[in-house]
Parts: C-alpha cells; sequence; structure tokens
C-alpha cells in the first residue's frame, strides 16, 4: 500500500510540475519592449507575431452582383461598408451613385446620381456609416455629403484641397488625407475638418514624391511607380485613429483631438527590388527600398491590419497582413483574398472582385469561420 501511495504522490508532482509548461505553450510571451521616447509610450515589437501566423477559414455566403439588372450593375466598385442592421452599402464611383442592400443581398435603394445637385454625386469614392446614428457620409471629389438613415439627403462641405482618404470620428467630424502643394514639393497631410470646411487640427504632413520630367516647353509628365512612399491612416474606433509614413514600418495613435496616444514600431529590414522586378520607365525611378506598407485596415473589434501587399505587385495572389491589438502589439500574419478588402464587421469580410470569364464587378462577402478563436489581446505582454 506505502509503495502504491508514493507512487500516486510522484505521478501527482510530476503532473503539477508539467502544468507550467503547459500553460506556457498555450500563452506565449511577447518578446518585445515598451519604452517611453519624449513622453510617448512606445510599443517596439519583434519581427515574429506573438501568436505566429493564422489562416482565416474563409467561407464565400453572398456575392452581389449581376448582368442585365440595373440594380446590381456596379461599374467601378471604391468601397463597401454595412451598418449596425447589416445592410449593405455599395460605392460605384463610375456610376456616381451608392447601391443599398439588405443583409441577404437584396436591393433596398439607390442613393444618389450623377450631377451636381443637392445629393447628386460627381466622383463619390469612400463611405463611412456612423454606428449609433446611421448617418452615411459619403467622399465626393472635394466635398463630403451625408445622408439620414433612409438615405435622405442632409447636407455637404467643400473641402479646402482634394482628399485621398477620409473616415469620421465620435463627434461627426472628418479625419482625411489632403493633398497639399508648395512651389518646392507636393505634400500629403492627415487634418481633421469640422462640418463647415475648417480644420480643426492637422494632426501629421509628410512629403508625396511622384517623378516628373518635362516632354515640351509648356508640357510635363508624371510617373507613377505604385511604390512611392505614402501617408496611410484608419479609423480606430470612434475616439482613436492610426495613421503612418510608409517609409518605415512605425505608426502613431492618436485621439479624436489629434493628440498622440502610443506608437507602435516593428523590427524589419527594408526590402530593395529584384532586378527586372519592375519594368518600364518605373523602374527608372523607383526608391532605394520598397514600402514597408500599403495601407491599413481595422475591424469592428480594433484589430488593426496592415497591409504588406503592393496590389501592382500581387495580382492573383493572396495579399499579407501584420495584424496588431488596438494597443499595438504584433499578434498575427496572415493571407486574404486577391482584391481590394474594404471592410470586416461581424465575423464577415467584404471585398471586391472582377469575375473574370465575364468581365462583371461584383462584391464577395465571406463568413470568417474561426473568427471567435482569433485573439484580439496580447496576454503574454507586460
Amino acid at each position: 500500500m506505502k509503495i502504491k501511495l508514493n507512487g500516486l504522490i510522484l505521478i501527482s508532482l510530476i503532473a503539477l510540475w508539467a502544468l507550467p509548461s503547459a500553460n506556457q505553450a498555450q500563452n506565449p510571451q511577447w518578446k518585445g519592449k515598451i519604452a517611453t521616447e519624449s513622453g510617448l509610450k512606445v510599443i517596439k515589437n519583434p519581427d515574429k507575431p506573438l501568436y505566429g501566423e493564422i489562416k482565416y477559414e474563409l467561407e464565400e455566403d453572398l456575392q452581389i452582383g449581376k448582368e442585365n439588372d440595373d440594380h446590381y450593375i456596379f461599374q467601378q466598385i471604391t468601397d463597401v461598408k454595412t451598418d449596425d442592421q447589416g445592410n449593405i452599402y455599395v460605392c460605384d464611383v463610375r456610376g456616381a451613385r451608392i447601391q443599398k442592400y439588405d443583409k441577404n443581398g437584396v436591393y433596398l435603394q439607390t442613393i444618389g446620381k450623377k450631377g451636381q445637385g443637392p445629393g447628386e454625386f460627381e466622383m463619390p469614392f469612400d463611405l463611412f456609416v456612423q454606428p449609433k446614428t446611421g448617418l452615411l457620409y459619403v467622399r465626393d471629389g472635394l466635398r463630403v455629403k451625408w445622408f439620414d438613415k433612409d438615405g435622405k439627403y442632409q447636407k455637404e462641405v467643400v473641402l479646402r484641397s482634394f482628399p485621398t482618404q477620409f473616415s469620421v470620428d465620435e463627434n461627426g467630424y472628418f479625419w482625411l488625407v489632403m493633398s497639399r502643394r508648395t512651389e518646392k514639393e507636393s505634400l500629403k497631410a492627415l487634418e481633421r475638418v469640422g462640418t463647415k470646411g475648417e480644420t480643426l487640427a492637422s494632426v501629421a504632413v509628410f512629403p508625396y514624391v511622384i517623378y516628373t520630367k518635362r516632354t515640351g516647353e509648356n508640357s510635363m509628365s508624371s510617373i507613377m511607380t505604385g511604390y512611392e512612399y505614402d501617408l496611410q491612416f484608419a479609423r480606430v474606433d470612434g475616439n482613436a485613429f492610426i495613421y503612418g509614413y510608409s517609409d518605415k514600418y512605425e505608426l502613431n495613435v492618436v485621439d479624436r483631438q489629434g493628440k498622440g496616444l502610443f506608437k507602435m514600431t516593428k523590427e524589419e529590414a527594408p526590402h530593395g527590388f529584384a532586378a527586372g522586378e519592375v519594368k518600364g520607365p518605373a523602374a527608372e525611378v523607383l526608391p532605394k527600398y520598397k514600402p514597408f506598407f500599403y495601407n491599413l485596415l481595422t475591424d469592428d473589434l480594433s484589430r488593426i491590419y496592415v497591409n504588406k501587399s503592393n496590389v501592382l505587385g500581387t495580382r492573383g495572389k493572396p495579399k499579407e497582413f501584420d495584424i496588431y491589438s488596438k494597443d499595438g502589439f504584433f499578434l498575427y500574419k496572415t493571407e486574404l483574398p486577391y482584391g481590394r478588402q474594404f471592410s470586416i464587421k461581424n465575423a464577415y469580410l467584404y471585398a471586391r472582385h472582377i469575375l473574370e470569364d465575364e468581365g462583371l464587378e461584383v462584391v464577395k462577402r465571406y463568413k470568417i469561420k474561426n473568427w471567435a478563436a482569433i485573439k484580439s489581446s496580447a496576454e503574454g505582454a507586460k
């Protein structure tokens, strides 16, 4: 009996000793550093994500777009957003309209048409649906126009210069990346703008260099390579925004007043160009290194997706993303299907695709089957 008891005690001790190792395997430790620089918290991430690579298990469950029905034909899709009821809004820039569908893809209404009158569009490009009010905001050339939850035109504001990206904060103020030009250079500026078009805060300004050359006595030509360093930004939630300039892997999170909350970086060496990777005139004007990222995206759990793939160099291939928690910790690497990803919300991914056989533009919705298993925080970080 004593021998059996000693054996049981030994087995129990071994089991207890093994528990910490099992817990450590389940909860990997974050290997970065947290520092303070110029009074601002800096999350210095390692080159490897805390939870490694993850595959989003996608199942296509809806396609919107078909021939021979004007309600479902898109000339050029530039944005897709949803409201809290699951209704789907599709921005068609060439069609100069917004198409609204229910959660099953059934057509509900057309918002706007080609024109310059109230509620009409010249070049609608981006959408934003305010979660609390259901207000629909549309960036249309030099204007931002908004509509109530039933699609009725409310108001618009004229901007000082042409914006290239846009969102809205909790107070209904606009966040825009604005193009600027001085006598010496072109710039991109992230600004917070009021409902009358006034600048409330100039958050950040960066150069935007495009190669130009004289082609005649009174003419110039520009060459865009797709690898220009650019200012990218996204809304994290109604009270925070993230932005970065793609010449280095550094992203800044600010509050809705434009004040810095923290900075996040990642250890990553710059990437050069392989011989012959880019051909034609663009090859002559490439920067020394590729941009570290090409776009920023967030989901409704405020996870941050950093797009590492240039659409010009990855056509037909999945896009690579680094995924971060809302407080700046590097969680995962993943790939998402080729096509422009517009939003990730309520375990669904919405993207634009072109059906090669028909040449038809469509919106595809994918259910993310393992959504509940994807972590949103860095449990091992301190």
